[in-house]
């Protein structure tokens, strides 16, 4: 929508962001003094959106700094390079994936809840479409997390309720998600590392003879605005451990 923006974590545990008007190909202006997010002291881990009109809408989670649990917050520009600024931070859930949660699949590095946000600016069906994907689990020890997805319809002021979309049994990790809107056609993508055929028994899926510690990539789409997903599919040839 004529402009660039980029979100970070500062040094004093809270969100900002600032913009730049793009005027032509590799015509980019100076970008805007920073602004903090109002409400995000303590806060990290964040994403940014833009939508067809300017608006900006800046994701992230609490800094727990461990295991959880944590909260999902944003807060709305709905004038982007205008004069108006962000809102105050909006709760959207609460999560039990910490800032720095360990997984059997990453113990060293562990797991955020990866909060991400894109709105569709398609010519389609669902054009404005906000979406939401992150992490969570039903509690802050379990190796069970899960992918889900939101939407919103009017610049994130509600929401619909948390879907999962990886269709494994329960019980294995997935993380690390991303997801994008395809451009022409609205086709909502997500990808993940997913822990689903990690048995720990020495067969494909398995690397070290321990049940769910290894990952492969999978994916899945929606072709009716985030209702409904095919059946998940898995992406990589090999299977891959954090070591």
């Amino acid at each position: 929508a004529g402009s660039v923006w980029l979100t970070w974590t500062n040094g004093v545990d809270s969100i900002s962001a600032a913009g730049a008007r793009v005027t032509g190909l590799g015509q980019v202006q100076s970008f805007s003094s920073p602004a903090t997010m109002p409400g995000s002291t303590g806060c990290a881990f964040g994403d940014i959106a833009i939508g067809e009109s300017g608006q900006v809408l800046v994701t992230y989670q609490t800094n727990t700094g461990n295991e959880g649990p944590s909260a999902i917050y944003t807060n709305y520009d709905a004038d982007g390079l205008g004069s108006g600024g962000f809102a105050n931070a909006k709760l959207i859930t609460n999560i039990q994936v910490g800032s720095f949660r360990p997984l059997a699949a990453q113990l060293q590095r562990t797991i955020d809840s990866e909060v991400a946000l894109v709105y569709d600016r398609t010519s389609g069906p669902f054009r404005g479409r906000l979406y939401m994907l992150y992490t969570d689990a039903p509690d802050t020890v379990s190796n069970d997390t899960d992918i889900y997805l939101r939407n919103s319809n009017d610049n994130g002021t509600t929401w619909t309720a948390a879907q999962r979309i990886n269709d494994d049994a329960a019980g294995r990790s997935q993380f690390f998600p991303r997801f994008a809107v395809d451009p022409t056609t609205g086709l909502l993508a997500a990808s993940w590392f997913d822990c689903r055929n990690d048995n720990g028994d020495g067969l494909a899926g398995d690397t070290n003879n321990i049940a769910n510690d290894d990952v492969q990539f999978y994916a899945t789409y929606s072709s009716d605005g985030g209702v409904s997903f095919v059946a998940n599919f898995r992406v990589s040839d090999g299977t891959s451990n954090a070591v």
